[in-house]
């Protein structure tokens, strides 16, 4: 599906009620926009509600604060006529966020930075996404760091991305209500072991799991599920070197195993057409 090799999508659920049919929206992650990529964009705007682009990483090390700006296909998001919303990816964060009050300055400041790009391309964005893999132990930390955020950035929309381990902590549900919202990531929810031929993705009994554990919170939550594809590598002794899904060609050389993780379009698709018909109220 030429769609799917082109951008790297993640499906949102979100929808008005429980009996209208869910409508669909895209992760445009690649870090540089080509001539594939807006043509994957253009094509894709017809059957989508939103476009979330991944607009930059935010990386919080022992040296202070370092932004890593991507760039967006303004054009062709402007052209599809469709709501968009920004991700600012988080890889690490020393001490976890909110251990440190500069740590939502820094992320205000971007962010106020890549919205003021996107009003000069004359994109209308109604969303910051933050998307980090927070420890659990750090959960009320992240709580304060989203309150800040949220405060300083009146009037925009913010959501961030869970992990359904975060689901049985009690400090989650202090972290949801903080945010409008959040996004509840069912994609890669148990990486591949090195003696694994290939592993898929997205468990849809897991996910279902998730999406009922999500539902007893109360509070509004869409759903991401994956249509891409990662490799894994392994050194001799079975340990993880690294999981690369995006970026430039992987080395494959310095690994003595490698695993594909990949999604499989048929139980995707039956797990969404089962949402369709039944789902909790909070899947909105």
């Amino acid at each position: 599906m030429r769609l799917a090799r082109l951008l790297t999508l993640a499906l949102f659920v979100s929808g008005c009620s429980d009996d209208r049919p869910l409508p669909h929206s895209i992760y445009v992650w690649q870090q540089r926009t080509d001539s594939a990529v807006n043509t994957a964009v253009r094509e894709a705007a017809p059957q989508i509600q939103t476009f979330y682009l991944h607009a930059a990483n935010l990386n919080f090390g022992p040296n202070g604060p370092v932004e890593s700006r991507f760039e967006s296909p303004w054009k062709a998001v402007r052209e599809s006529n469709r709501p968009t919303g920004l991700v600012v990816r988080i890889p690490n964060a020393l001490g976890g966020l909110g251990s440190n009050p500069a740590q939502s300055e820094s992320f205000v400041a971007l962010s106020r930075s890549l919205l003021n790009a996107a009003q000069e391309a004359q994109v209308s964005v109604s969303e910051i996404q933050v998307d980090y893999d927070c420890p659990e132990s750090k959960l009320a930390g992240y709580s304060r760091f989203i309150q800040q955020v949220k405060a300083r950035l009146n009037g925009i929309r913010i959501r961030f991305t869970a992990l359904p381990a975060w689901l049985g902590h009690p400090e989650f549900a202090t972290l949801a209500r903080q945010a409008d919202g959040y996004v509840l990531q069912v994609h890669s929810l148990e990486l591949p072991r090195a003696g694994d031929p290939k592993v898929k993705l997205c468990d849809p009994v897991q996910a279902n799991k998730a999406i009922a554990q999500a539902s007893r919170l109360g509070v509004p939550f869409s759903l991401a599920l994956p249509t891409y594809r990662c490799l894994v590598l392994f050194n001799e002794k079975g340990e993880k070197i690294r999981v690369i899904s995006e970026g430039t060609a992987p080395n494959l050389a310095e690994a003595a195993t490698v695993v594909p993780a990949l999604s499989d379009a048929d139980e995707i698709a039956e797990l969404v057409r089962s949402l369709q018909s039944n789902r909790p109220r909070e899947l909105q």
